[in-house]
């Protein structure tokens, strides 16, 4: 790996160890600190916890024979330490009956303060004049072998001060070792670890980087990838689902097209080989009129298809609705049908008007072709959106998904239509985040179709 790659600005790896590194320096330095605080500002804590150390490398060294006589065995350094700074380094054992056991300089009398005659008076922790500064003196009490024991110990201020002269360069050379040493253990261990991870995730990667339009079908492996990255990984390959599945749908759409186009052109061809241009001139016009539409209506699919093609905004769906019975003022099959609007008398859902609109306009529409004559399209303004209800024949509800695919027909010997009217109605409601629905009347007089534009609305009435 080149160092170009440790750039906290573009590698995950570089950037987490750069915070580690960082990290670890700032402890390291503040501990070293605190090291050096405690050895030479916190001597009262230093002085009481070595005299209590002391205390209890004592008790250990005491024991009771058979005949319950004391036993004092101190290892040989300390036993020297005591004889050679025996006027700065001293210990008393009292036992039970207030009785000294033994002293570390032969002096037969307890380390008292003035005017104080008994342990039982003595503070746990006090200091006497030494000879070479104060003797810093604690009492502590121990249970051995279940006879009541006081030791006292005491230390002078020149054993500490040659004790930390001797001890703190000692201390903070193996403390800055260790430190170091544990330091560059550590991000070793740290660096190979992310490295690790690092590249299995290059291996996701590199499974990503061989996926193209011509290999949609391949997905990453997500059974050897961290848990922290599965979820990406998922979501990943579910991308890939819905883009491998709008292929297929596009790739469905090119081919109905061309085979929705394919047959008037054949037709026209016929007819200009077979006929007079007197007697085809009304059939190509027909022709070119249903390749027109073919033509509008894939245009209109494509364009709500694209979800920034839509501005949402409050609109009064009853409005809406008068606006869809309006247009059809001119449109011939229209005109021996009457529309009647219900529902709601205002309602206002936020939509995109043009889309919402063309829906229902849509909807209105193949009612209107499959009503019978003198018929009743009857349009009911939802809180959520509309249904239409026709007088036609019905349709097969085995069938009815089938309504909404591009380029189904009822009947597919017919060339009446493009196909595409109730699919553009399903693009618009899957992009309301809603949906169309098709069913026959109660009175099997009719289809119904509920057009939902908000799902959301009709659950939050």
């Amino acid at each position: 790996m080149s160092w170009k790659s440790f750039n906290a600005n573009r590698s995950l790896l570089g950037l987490f160890l750069a915070y580690i590194v960082g990290g670890l320096g700032v402890g390291l330095v503040t501990v070293l600190v605190l090291l050096y605080w405690v050895f030479t500002t916190n001597t009262e804590f230093l002085v009481r916890d070595g005299l209590f150390g002391q205390a209890e490398e004592i008790a250990q060294a005491l024991t009771f024979d058979s005949s319950g006589q004391p036993q004092l065995t101190i290892h040989e350094p300390m036993n020297w330490a005591y004889d050679a700074y025996y006027t700065n380094l001293k210990y008393r054992i009292v036992g039970p009956d207030q009785t000294l056991l033994f002293t570390s300089d032969g002096d037969t009398e307890l380390l008292l303060p003035d005017g104080v005659t008994s342990l039982q008076e003595a503070p746990k922790y006090f200091s006497l004049p030494g000879l070479d500064g104060d003797l810093h003196v604690g009492n502590f009490e121990f249970d051995k072998d279940s006879r009541q024991l006081v030791i006292q110990t005491a230390r002078g201020d020149r054993f500490s001060e040659l004790a930390a002269e001797a001890i703190m360069p000692a201390v903070f050379e193996t403390a800055s070792i260790l430190a170091a040493a544990s330091f560059l253990i550590f991000l070793g261990a740290l660096g190979l670890a992310v490295r690790t991870a690092i590249h299995r995730i290059r291996q996701v990667s590199n499974a990503a980087e061989v996926i193209n339009p011509d290999n949609l079908e391949a997905r990453i492996d997500s059974s050897n990838v961290p848990v922290e990255i599965a979820p990406l990984v998922a979501a990943f390959n579910s991308a890939l689902d819905r883009i491998a599945e709008g292929f297929r749908v596009q790739q469905r759409f090119v081919a109905n097209a061309a085979h929705e186009l394919k047959t008037p052109l054949a037709i026209m061809r016929a007819q200009v080989e077979l006929t007079n241009e007197s007697e085809s001139r009304a059939q190509f016009l027909n022709d070119i009129d249903q390749m027109a539409d073919h033509v509008k209506q894939m245009l209109h699919l494509s364009q709500v298809q694209d979800s920034r093609n839509y501005y949402f905004e409050q609109v009064d769906l009853r409005l809406l609705a008068e606006e869809v019975v309006r247009s059809f003022s001119g449109f011939p099959l229209a005109q021996d049908k009457r529309f009647d609007i219900t529902g709601l008398e205002q309602n206002e859902l936020s939509v995109d008007r043009a889309t919402a609109f063309t829906a229902l306009r849509n909807l209105v529409e193949n009612a209107v072709k499959c009503s019978r004559s003198e018929g009743v399209i009857r349009i009911c303004v939802r809180v959520d959106g509309f249904t239409v209800e026709d007088e036609g024949p019905g349709i097969d509800e085995s069938r009815a998904s089938l309504l909404f695919e591009r380029f189904w027909r009822a009947d597919a010997s017919t060339t009446d239509g493009s196909g595409l009217g109730l699919s553009i109605v399903a693009e618009i409601a899957r992009a309301h985040g809603g949906e169309v629905s098709a069913k026959n009347r109660d009175d099997r007089r009719g289809a119904v179709f509920t057009l939902i534009l908000d799902k959301g609305t009709a659950k939050g009435q």
